[in-house]
């Protein structure tokens, strides 16, 4: 290479001005290519933890539905429990209240452990659409670095070949 007395700088080859500029513009392409990838990340991981939003909002809407179909068997248990000990002439003495209450409390309790494993069920998928969003923003935010760094190497080998 010499020098361009009229241009006042240095006359670079053909072929190393094509390197250069394929290299930046394969580099460019690269980084365009991560920017996107980074934007599918995101979207992808959105979508996601809406989908397990929306499991756990059905999971909650099943809790109060089992909740309501719950208590009116219960009641209907209770009554048929009642009418036995009446239609056996029992007298409402201490051993029919405590076989009724022995039977509303183990109702009960069915009726609330189904709550607590659907209300436990819920919050495993709200904690896990909360994660996966985090975890999508974390992948995004490295394929973006990513592209940049391409970005950056092509433009520095870009310059290195222009400054042989």
């Amino acid at each position: 290479m010499g020098q361009n007395p009229e241009m006042g700088f240095e006359q670079i080859a053909i072929g190393d001005a094509l390197l250069a500029g394929t290299k930046l513009a394969g580099s460019a392409m690269a980084s365009q290519a991560g920017r996107q990838s980074a934007r599918a990340t995101e979207q992808a991981g959105e979508y996601n933890a809406a989908m397990l939003e929306r499991k756990a909002a059905s999971t909650l809407d099943e809790m109060r539905e089992n909740n309501v179909r719950g208590r009116k068997n219960a009641r209907q248990t209770m009554g048929n429990v009642r009418l036995e000990s009446a239609g056996a002439n029992l007298i409402s003495d201490g051993s029919v209240a405590l076989r009724e209450q022995s039977v509303a409390d183990r109702l009960e309790a069915e009726i609330l452990d189904q709550e607590r494993k659907l209300l436990m069920e819920a919050d495993d998928l709200n904690s896990n659409a909360k994660m996966t969003r985090w975890e999508s923003k974390v992948r995004a935010n490295t394929q973006r670095m990513g592209a940049k760094g391409t970005l950056l190497s092509g433009f520095g080998d870009s310059m290195s070949i222009l400054s042989k």
